[in-house]
């Protein structure tokens, strides 16, 4: 079983069907059993499909490689 903390990281690759099977069944047999995390994945849901249908449209940013870094680094201090 997942803790919340697990299952709230793992969200966006769940929505965008990028985890494996095991990992899928482990994710939804979590959301169906811990209510608040379901209300969670439900807001986070409708938050990335709103922000899509809002900059479809939209360029998309460039970032440079120096903040590329330094985002992927502060993701591996927080793991």
């Amino acid at each position: 079983m997942m803790t919340c903390r697990e299952v709230i990281e793992a969200l966006g690759d769940y929505l965008e069907h990028r985890t494996d099977s095991a990992r899928t069944r482990i994710v939804a047999a979590h959301l169906d059993s811990c209510p608040e995390c379901f209300y969670y994945f439900n807001s986070y849901k409708t938050t990335v499909m709103l922000a899509r249908k809002e900059f479809k449209d939209a360029p998309a940013p460039s970032l440079g490689e120096n903040t590329v870094r330094e985002i992927l680094d502060a993701r591996r201090r927080r793991s």
